[in-house]
């Protein structure tokens, strides 16, 4: 994958939005999405602040830029959500897409039985109507959220508890801090430091040279990334991305979400430049 390294996010919108306009006034013979196909789904992917959209693992699309590390993606009823800092927000929405700011960093997003929920601080919230259904307090902050088999999972450190029942007793507990949950394929694994473990049968999977960061069950396959350069094949242990630069998120997105990507960018060519603060 190429990314800007060294560029401020104003310098990498400029040139995104010159790019652009240079295109729109002279025709080229491929589109501006050319690695976006109809019907194919795609990986969302935040490089720190930066967000972008690949589907062959090759060349990326650039979506938005943020203030602060983006520290999750999820779909959630046919929109595409990220959270960095303290902020919520509909990526796709150029203008006004803010929808939630809370006290503290926002550390994960999950839809989860048609409910989108977040994780601040120690309490998690039912995000859209504004509820707190859980505070994990004084035992930790909460680092990471998944939906699984029915139920809706959570971590504090390196405890993993399922987040909505009354008497929520520890489900796996770790020496190390849980970063990230996956539902794949039938079975819940768990990023735990530079470890990605089998939650059902505390089996460890694989260990990388530096910190997890970010699982996704991708087209069949999972997926980790983190501090290390590259994208890996999780069970296959092999990269299929040699990216450069940490990797904060990853969202698998379906063909619905790609178009909305599609459209989004043919819609900023002509808007004004802003960004979310």
């Amino acid at each position: 994958m190429k990314i800007n390294k060294g560029k401020t996010n104003e310098e990498i919108i400029e040139q995104y939005h010159a790019r652009l306009k240079a295109r729109k006034e002279k025709p080229v013979e491929e589109p501006l999405e050319q690695k976006v196909q109809e019907g194919e789904s795609g990986l969302v992917i935040a490089f720190d602040k930066q967000i972008y959209l690949t589907q062959d693992f090759e060349n990326n699309t650039w979506i938005a830029a943020r203030d602060h590390t983006v520290n999750d993606l999820c779909v959630h009823d046919g929109d595409l959500y990220d959270a960095y800092g303290k902020t919520i927000c509909k990526t796709l929405k150029f203008i006004d897409g803010i929808t939630k700011i809370r006290k503290k960093d926002v550390e994960a997003l999950c839809s989860h039985d048609g409910k989108l929920y977040d994780a601040s601080g120690t309490k998690i919230y039912e995000t859209l109507i504004n509820i707190k259904v859980a505070d994990r307090w004084p035992v930790g902050d909460i680092t990471a959220l998944c939906s699984h088999n029915g139920e809706l999972y959570s971590t504090e450190g390196g405890n993993i508890r399922k987040t909505l029942e009354i008497e929520s007793d520890l489900f796996r507990r770790r020496q190390a801090i849980i970063y990230s949950l996956c539902s794949h394929n039938g079975e819940l694994y768990e990023a735990a430091e530079r470890q990605i473990i089998c939650s059902l049968k505390d089996e460890t999977m694989v260990e990388r040279d530096e910190r997890v960061y970010t699982l996704c069950s991708h087209n069949g396959r999972l997926l980790d990334a983190g501090a290390y350069e590259g994208i890996y094949d999780t069970l296959d242990n092999r990269v299929i991305s040699p990216s450069t630069g940490a990797i904060t998120a990853m969202c698998s997105v379906g063909p619905d979400i790609v178009r909305k990507i599609k459209g989004y960018l043919r819609d900023t060519m002509t808007m004004p430049l802003r960004r979310h603060k």
